[in-house]
């Protein structure tokens, strides 16, 4: 007999499972400042937004780093972060309902995420969600960024999941474009770019009080 949630999902972590980047931003002003750099709040939204830290760091010091540094840059920003992020976060609005939903009836679920391993760690035990997932997947177990599918067809590949039988939870453009890629169905929550996430899907919510486990059955047999 088949199951009625006969389906896998993968959740994107920064901006999906919580709403984060004004403590992102906060710790990369911070870490600039720390290294004599001077960028504005604008000016980190038209440069540095959405980037991984490899690319930023390249473009901000204005010369190529060896893996070293930006290993080394990395984890001084990141700590910055979670200082400072460390008694603010919460999770997004209907998260922990969706989850517990979810949870209840067998449904696999993932993380995949282009943060590093500590960042997904800190949060997991932050959020108290750890034990809804059965894997994880961080920047440091792929070769590819989004909007490379790579992180998605690794992450169903751990779960023991088909692609075209997943769902993906996310927020940006580039991680839209990567589940896409990866023949998955994509949610958007907090989307960060409504206007190009719509090149692709057309689910789009505020956040996951809108969204219950029948809308996703509903999707996945379209």
């Amino acid at each position: 007999m088949k199951k009625k949630y006969d389906f896998s999902v993968i959740f994107d972590m920064d901006g999906t499972l919580l709403d984060n980047s004004e403590y992102h931003k906060q710790a990369w002003l911070k870490f600039l400042r720390k290294h004599n750099i001077n960028m504005s709040e604008a000016e980190y939204h038209k440069k540095l937004f959405g980037r991984t830290s490899k690319e930023i760091l390249s473009q901000v010091f204005k010369r190529e780093l060896s893996d070293e540094e930006k290993n080394e840059f990395t984890g001084e920003k990141e700590k910055i972060y979670r200082e400072i992020a460390s008694e603010k976060i919460r999770s997004q609005k209907g998260l922990k309902k969706l989850l517990d939903e979810l949870y209840e009836n067998d449904v696999k679920m993932a993380v995949a995420t282009s943060a590093t391993e500590t960042n997904l760690e800190f949060t997991l035990d932050k959020l108290d969600i750890r034990k809804y997932f059965v894997t994880t997947t961080n920047s440091s177990e792929i070769s590819h960024s989004k909007p490379h599918p790579e992180i998605f067809l690794k992450t169903a590949r751990d779960m023991g999941a088909e692609p075209e039988n997943c769902v993906v939870f996310e927020d940006s453009p580039s991680g839209v474009e990567a589940a896409h890629r990866a023949q998955m169905k994509t949610f958007v929550v907090n989307p960060s770019d409504e206007e190009k996430i719509r090149e692709f899907t057309n689910h789009i919510f505020k956040d996951f009080s809108e969204i219950n486990p029948e809308m996703i059955i509903e999707t996945m047999e379209q």
